[in-house]
């Protein structure tokens, strides 16, 4: 049994006996109700009758108590109404044929002795309840009679049906709106809860890209987005331990190429150098020694960048001016840059705060970012690169839920080269990932470690075939510093 059904049934339940025990309650209190107005008309009716029936009894005069009575009898609910004497004989009586007849029953004998109106309740067969209403006829002191009349229930069963009747269209009313809600409630409850529970199965498939879509403020709005945080904190965690993974394979590769590749290099270098100290006038051993002594040079530089994002060297860290090591970090490169035409536009702000770092690593950082850019530029137009530094407001990446907003000394490079793909964007960050040619994939890979380890993070957008920036962001103060994640941002 589905939730939408229990729903239903649970309400239109409910709502039954609230119905049922609402039109009990208020068919007893309107039963009373009427039962007791009736009660007091047949008593003011009774005494009234009493008292303008003296003159027509002491005088004899039958048609004026005749014409009382019809007035009397024109009430619906009077059955019937009579004047007996002292001895039970009727002296008027609505249905004449009466008249004259003498009644010796024990009701019409206790209503002989009466001093004051008096009410009785009867059974009878064919007219039901019947209400008889007695009160004595006086002249100061002396009885001469006595007036009576019957009333039936008459008016009480026709009101009760008509209430009973309106308590049950409302009832039915309110049963099938109650249904209605409660399908309607049933629906919007299950609907999220199958989503979370399709979601559950996603997620234990091993699918942590599952999205729900489930916006609220109410406990089911809450329980998603707590599923949601819980499916990111999984993602996060998994990704972080196939990182890990890959980190800890890389240091054993690492290790392993260090030990096989770069222990015979240095003897081949050195073979190199013998021979060029031995033939100098060679020129072809010159030539192809050195070109031995190059090849090699780059093989160990090779080693000693991929051996840095492998195992990082010791942290340590001191004030550092980014713009200073910027400037310096450029210098180093002038010449470089001069060849491939590109222009540079700095844009630094004077007034930053030093920050907390290890200077070689974000020299390291930057000479790899400058570089990545002029490597990305075209080579049929000239390139622009603009660098700048600002103090920000930054929206620090972390858990969902759990981002805040920090100072950060911000460092931007934008190029104009040719921009990054955007199945390419997601991936930057992957070791040994690179669309180049000659690239190892490595350089975003170390920067990325770099800010982690500085507590701060890296950004980076891209438009297609125009521009690309990234720009790495560190904490501008030390109780700033957040955890290491990076945040990438892609644009079409």
């Amino acid at each position: 049994m589905n939730l939408t059904v229990k729903f239903f049934l649970s309400v239109t339940c409910l709502v039954t006996v609230i119905i049922a025990l609402a039109m009990l309650t208020t068919l007893k209190q309107e039963t009373s109700f009427i039962e007791a107005k009736m009660k007091k008309k047949g008593y003011v009716l009774a005494e009234v009758m009493a008292m303008a029936s003296v003159n027509g009894f002491l005088s004899y005069d039958y048609s004026m108590l005749k014409r009382y009575f019809d007035t009397v009898c024109k009430d619906e609910d009077v059955i019937l109404v009579m004047i007996l004497d002292n001895e039970g004989r009727i002296k008027m009586h609505s249905d004449i044929d009466q008249i004259g007849i003498k009644l010796n029953d024990e009701t019409t004998l206790a209503a002989l002795n009466v001093r004051e109106p008096v009410f009785q309740e009867m059974e009878e067969e064919r007219l039901g309840k019947i209400y008889y209403f007695t009160a004595p006829i006086m002249v100061e002191s002396q009885k001469l009679g006595i007036v009576r009349f019957a009333m039936s229930n008459a008016e009480i069963i026709r009101d009760t049906s008509a209430s009973r009747n309106r308590l049950l269209l409302i009832g039915l009313a309110a049963i099938l709106l109650g249904g209605l809600g409660a399908v309607l409630m049933g629906r919007m409850i299950s609907k999220p809860l199958r989503q979370l529970a399709a979601g559950a199965r996603a997620v234990s498939r091993g699918d942590l890209n599952w999205k729900i879509d489930i916006r609220g403020q109410d406990e089911i709005g809450v329980l998603a987005e707590a599923f949601s945080y819980m499916v990111s904190n999984l993602r996060k965690s998994i990704d972080s331990l196939v990182l890990a993974e890959k980190m800890a394979s890389i240091g054993k590769l690492a290790s392993t190429i260090a030990h096989e590749v770069r222990n015979p290099m240095e003897p081949i270098k050195g073979s190199a150098e013998i021979l060029q100290q031995a033939f100098p006038a060679n020129e072809k051993i010159v030539k192809y020694t050195r070109i031995i002594k190059d090849e090699i040079s780059g093989v160990c530089d090779f080693l000693d960048h991929f051996l840095n994002f492998a195992r990082p060297p010791k942290f340590s860290v001191g004030p550092v001016n980014v713009n200073d090591v910027l400037k310096e970090t450029l210098s180093l490169i002038d010449h470089y840059i001069g060849d491939h035409n590109l222009v540079i536009e700095k844009n630094l702000d004077d007034g930053l705060p030093v920050i907390s770092g290890n200077e070689r690593q974000i020299k390291q950082l930057f000479l790899n970012l400058v570089m990545n850019a002029v490597q990305a530029m075209r080579d049929d137009q000239p390139g622009k690169l603009t660098i700048g530094s600002s103090l920000r407001s930054v929206l620090s990446p972390g858990n969902e839920g759990d981002s805040r907003y920090g100072r950060y000394v911000s460092v931007e490079f934008c190029d104009s080269g040719k921009g990054i793909a955007l199945e390419d964007l997601n991936r930057i960050f992957e070791p040994f990932h690179t669309t180049k040619e000659d690239g190892t994939g490595l350089g975003l890979a170390i920067g990325r470690t770099i800010m982690n380890r500085h507590g701060g993070f890296i950004t980076v957008e891209s438009e297609l075939g125009r521009w690309t920036r990234v720009t790495a962001h560190f904490p501008a103060d030390p109780a700033d510093e957040t955890s290491t994640n990076q945040h990438v941002k892609g644009f079409l």
